[in-house]
């Protein structure tokens, strides 16, 4: 997994600096038209990266301001909100589906990486290559505009190594991530993200079994099943902590 990570930060690096110099898609519905990663604004209305990165923000706007709430109380458990980070870096590389097939290659190839495939069908995406170690990523994922779902699956050498989904709902976002260890125990992270930067997340360090398909009807607490949670409403905030204890905090007005 760390590896993994560290092959797709410098990809997206790549990317961007080359999505930043492309010129605009003659036609922005097309799934295939290059994507301007470096700007938010300039996503085609509809597209996958465009999603993501709304929900990326929508997660990393609630995941700011509850590590602040939690460092004066709970260090440790701010600590481990690292992790909900961390695997996002695992999922870049779906902020550049959709970009210029050559360009995605031509980025891995100098990463030292080999037998490149990507391919966008409609709303489906997959990418698969090697390391100089001969390892095989796949990436494969689907998109459904109508609803924001997206669904991914990452394996290496043909095990599954994270399920990751996320879909809009009535109230925001809701999330989950399914993701192995490095000692092949699972993780399961849960998230619902709204009102700007209020949610809800949920961990569970050694998962017995992959969690049921989400759906947009997940309720917004649903993150609190986990075996920890915590919880941020406006400047107040709660939780369950790996120890099983309630804890209750109240999160700091944002330095001018």
């Amino acid at each position: 997994m760390k590896k993994l990570i560290a092959v797709v930060v410098s990809v997206l690096l790549f990317c961007i600096v080359l999505a930043g110099c492309a010129a605009p898609a003659a036609n922005p519905t097309d799934s295939q038209a290059p994507v301007q990663t470096s700007n938010a604004n300039n996503l085609p209305s509809g597209s996958i990266s465009a999603s993501y990165t709304a929900y990326l923000e929508a997660k990393g706007a609630m995941l700011t301001k509850l590590s602040n709430g939690l460092t004066t109380v709970e260090p440790m458990a701010a600590m481990n909100l690292l992790g909900l980070s961390m695997i996002d870096l695992a999922l870049l590389p779906i902020s550049v589906f959709g970009q210029d097939q050559a360009g995605i290659e031509t980025g891995l190839a100098m990463m030292g990486i080999s037998d490149i495939h990507y391919q966008a069908n409609g709303n489906t995406f997959t990418m698969s290559y090697k390391d100089e170690e001969g390892v095989s990523t796949l990436f494969e994922t689907t998109y459904d505009p109508g609803t924001e779902f997206v669904s991914t699956t990452v394996s290496q050498q043909g095990a599954d190594v994270i399920t990751f989904e996320y879909c809009k709902t009535s109230y925001g976002y809701a999330s989950q991530y399914y993701m192995k260890n490095d000692d092949g125990t699972f993780s399961l992270y849960k998230g619902t993200y709204f009102n700007g930067s209020d949610g809800v997340v949920g961990i569970t360090n050694a998962a017995a079994s992959e969690p049921p398909a989400l759906t947009a009807g997940a309720a917004k607490d649903f993150p609190k099943d986990c075996d920890s949670w915590y919880a941020v409403d406006g400047n107040s905030g709660t939780g369950v902590n790996e120890e099983g204890a309630n804890i209750s905090f109240t999160v700091p007005e944002p330095t001018p």
